[in-house]
């Protein structure tokens, strides 16, 4: 139990396990699917925007919209078929499961939402609004 311990504390003050305890400010902001889910939100409150636009809002530490989840680290990650991106992050999704979510601003400026692990698969496709 102590040598597991030990083990964990020292991952998790590897220099390489977090390189910032919240987003970088790239990735802040709103986020839509869509023009319209951007147009949406210029007449809306978020209580109003609907499951049919999906949205990301992302603040210092939280995200919040379609997908609601808190900062995990900031990773480097990859986009699509192997593209590499700028900058990545991975928040842990606050729902039972706990899944972990990578989101990756692309070259071309939209940020991609990919769940990890065993069922990795795109989840959307946003652009800033």
């Amino acid at each position: 139990m102590r040598i597991l311990l030990t083990w964990t504390l020292l991952l998790m003050s590897w220099p390489s396990f977090a390189a910032s305890d919240e987003f970088p400010t790239q990735l802040r902001g709103l986020w839509g699917e869509a023009k319209e889910t951007c147009d949406y939100w210029r007449t809306q409150t978020s209580a109003d925007v609907r499951g049919d636009h999906r949205w990301l809002k992302v603040s210092t530490k939280d995200v919040l919209g379609s997908t609601q989840g808190r900062f995990l680290r900031e990773v480097s990650g990859q986009v699509g078929a192997g593209a590499t991106a700028d900058i990545s992050a991975e928040i842990q999704i606050l729902d039972a499961r706990g899944a972990i979510v990578l989101l990756s601003l692309s070259a071309d400026g939209q940020l991609h939402e990919t769940l990890l692990g065993a069922g990795r698969r795109e989840i959307g496709i946003y652009q800033r609004c």
